[in-house]
């Protein structure tokens, strides 16, 4: 489940970054577009980088690289014109080996820029009532998520908490419904240890549930583990059993009263 947390978090997180950077893309116009020996007309500047000019014409939606573009266009883009090559590639040639090791591949760089501009095309062609929705649907999971840490920690035993509101501290209540120390939270920031956390702590809340082994084993595979959270959560109030405390308590008494 924990998985399933930080994906939550991390398409919430791309859904406000890519909102950003719609907001932030250029809105140049131009009637004439040079490049090369290609002219284009009516062209949108959608994005600038250090190579490429993205832009989009009544024929679609093109990158073009900088070096192809005349001095003219370069300046009015902003771009500064760098004179001398030689010198500059003697001052590279110079330049402590630190420095030339730190050199991003372009290869890369430009694919990187290619994915970032068509996450802004993408944002820009959805429909924002899809975003806004699978933006709600996200949130609606989370707090779904959050109920079930709940009544996974209430059925163990464990007082309420409002941890089990709040990303990862809510881990801090799920440990101890289990009977883990509070330290264990440390090791889930931990690569490796991490998984190590999840497997005692997957058979010790199943235990503290007074479920078996089979349930320990469903919360390590892929896509079972959601369906035994799930009946960790619920299975007590659908199948009308205890909780393991409650069934100790009424033990308890029954002892107490055929000792009578």
């Amino acid at each position: 489940m924990q998985r399933f947390l930080y994906l939550v978090l991390a398409a919430a997180a791309w859904l406000t970054f890519a909102a950003h950077a719609a907001e932030e893309t250029p809105t140049e116009r131009y009637d004439v577009f040079p490049a090369g020996n290609v002219t284009y007309s009516n062209v949108l500047i959608m994005n600038k980088t250090r190579t490429d000019v993205f832009i989009r014409h009544p024929g679609g939606l093109v990158s073009v690289k900088v070096k192809d573009l005349d001095k003219t266009t370069q300046l009015q883009l902003g771009y500064h014109l760098v004179l001398g090559t030689d010198t500059n590639s003697t001052a590279r040639a110079n330049s402590p080996m630190s420095m030339r090791e730190m050199d991003i591949d372009p290869r890369f760089e430009e694919i990187m820029e290619q994915i970032v501009w068509e996450s802004q095309e993408l944002w820009a062609r959805t429909d924002r009532n899809v975003i806004y929705g699978v933006a709600g649907g996200l949130g609606v999971l989370y707090l779904f998520f959050c109920f079930c840490c709940h009544l996974v920690c209430r059925k163990a035993g464990l007082p309420t908490s409002l941890l089990v509101w709040l990303p990862w501290l809510k881990l801090l209540p799920l440990l101890r419904a289990a009977g883990m120390r509070p330290w264990w939270l440390v090791t889930t920031l931990l690569p490796g240890i991490n998984v190590i956390t999840y497997i005692v702590w997957s058979f010790k809340i199943a235990k503290a549930r007074g479920k078996g082994a089979g349930v320990s084993v469903m919360l390590l595979l892929p896509l079972f583990n959601v369906l035994a959270f799930l009946y960790l959560a619920f299975a007590d109030r659908l199948g009308g059993e205890q909780p393991a405390n409650s069934r100790n308590v009424i033990r308890l008494n029954q002892g107490r009263r055929h000792a009578a």
